[in-house]
């Protein structure tokens, strides 16, 4: 056993709902911790084992870009500030703090964990494995006795069949895997008994893929809320006419490559300037809100669809129609901040807490 492993605390946390397991990992000295797969319908319960301990979340890790639930990492990043949400670099352009490229590790007090691409349920899924090879956390590739659907989000039978048997399959036989669901109770398995038992990843790459391609299965219940919702790091705008408190607009300000729209009017903005650098569209009313979010993506004043955006004017309808167009324009991660006072508001909670330098 490494150095160190016997100081870890694990915790392996359920959603009834979808099946998912949510993995807390902590260091017990520095009480440092992390969450893999966090469930937004279950923060509140995440938040209180880790008060509880006396942990500091400091990472939420998603191992892909989930299409039946929608990820906790947003609402955790509002509750504390400082946390980094964590993808695989496979899974851009979802929108994270931070991506890990295969090979690369993230520590947290003593210990680490290594990532390992393994793309083939999705594009991007990544496997994230303790530095002592003890335990291995393989979201959708690899389940007990069973994976992933490999049918939907760019996903591949040839590329999950060789992302288990080249990445997952070549750790140590007793390491233990963690799956990202079961729905037969089940809670671990390690990859020896997979390597000899799973009745999917024991045939031939030919079989499997015949067997996959032949699945059929239907979508899940929730995949045209949760891939957008999880591209956009959770936080799924549903009603873009609704005002968000400033500690949630400073946790869109605080994502990498997030961009400011001013809608107030050109008299607005000499009466009282921008609260921070962005990008000023002079609208005078409601009705011309759309209209002018147009023509700023027409000018191609705007970052490409996937980046961040919160939007103002004085009161939140003018911005509450401009993030209506934008979700129509195909843009997934929009807040509507509302006045300038709490644009203000939030620019000075992000400044605060946000480890990269926000616009004055």
């Amino acid at each position: 056993m490494a150095a160190g492993a016997s100081s870890l605390i694990f915790r392996q946390l359920f959603d009834r709902e979808s099946c998912t397991y949510t993995y807390l990992l902590a260091d017990a000295d520095t009480k440092d911790a992390l969450l893999i797969d966090p469930v937004d319908t279950l923060v509140g319960r995440d938040l209180e084992i880790i008060e509880g301990l006396g942990l500091t979340l400091k990472y939420t890790l998603n191992t892909h870009i989930h299409a039946d639930h929608i990820t906790g990492s947003g609402l955790l990043k509002v509750r504390l500030p400082t946390v980094l949400s964590v993808l695989g670099a496979g899974a851009k352009p979802g929108i994270a703090d931070k991506y890990l490229e295969n090979g690369e590790t993230l520590t947290f007090g003593s210990q680490s964990l290594r990532a390992l691409a393994t793309p083939g349920h999705t594009s991007g899924c990544t496997t994230f494995v303790l530095s002592d090879n003890s335990k291995a956390f393989t979201g959708d590739a690899l389940f007990v006795r069973g994976c992933g659907r490999t049918d939907f989000q760019q996903g591949s039978s040839e590329n999950l069949y060789d992302s288990v048997h080249k990445q997952i399959f070549t750790l140590p036989e007793t390491c233990e895997v963690y799956p990202g669901h079961d729905y037969k109770g089940r809670t671990v398995t390690t990859v020896g008994e997979e390597k000899r038992l799973n009745p999917r990843l024991t045939k031939s790459k030919p079989d499997f893929i015949k067997l996959m391609a032949e699945l059929k299965l239907a979508d899940p219940k929730k995949i045209d809320v949760a891939v957008p919702g999880n591209m956009a790091c959770g936080y799924l705008t549903q009603d873009p006419y609704e005002l968000l408190s400033a500690d949630a607009v400073a946790a869109r300000l605080r994502l990498p490559n997030s961009t400011v729209i001013d809608l107030r009017s050109d008299a607005e903005l000499e009466a009282q300037p921008a609260v921070c650098d962005g990008v000023g569209l002079n609208c005078a009313d409601v009705a011309g809100a759309p209209a002018a979010i147009t023509a700023a993506v027409e000018a191609g004043e705007l970052p490409d669809k996937y980046a961040p955006i919160v939007v103002y004017c004085r009161s939140g309808r003018r911005a509450g129609a401009g993030c209506e167009k934008l979700l129509e324009l195909g843009y997934i991660c929009v807040a509507n901040a509302g006045s300038r006072e709490n644009m203000h508001e939030a620019c000075t909670i992000a400044r605060a807490t946000c480890q990269r330098q926000i616009p004055k």
